[in-house]
């Protein structure tokens, strides 16, 4: 995700321009609201400000952790 344009305006609104690589996808997070996640973690509700920048990572199958994708 790469942000082209961003603009903030008089009403505290803001228009953003979003590029997206084709297997993105984009979904807007309040702070002060909760969500709920799909299967298999639907029992656990997160606050919206945990949720508001999530870091992409992949799977190492050699060292068996997570790391940085």
């Amino acid at each position: 995700m790469k942000i082209k344009y961003e603009r903030q305006l008089k009403n505290g609104k803001r228009h953003i321009l979003v590029e997206l690589l084709p297997d993105e996808s984009i979904f807007s997070v309040d702070d002060d609201s909760f969500y709920r996640l799909e299967y298999p973690m639907e029992e656990q509700v997160f606050a919206g400000h945990i949720l508001r920048d999530p870091q992409r990572v992949v799977w190492d199958t050699f060292e068996q952790k997570w790391l940085e994708g």
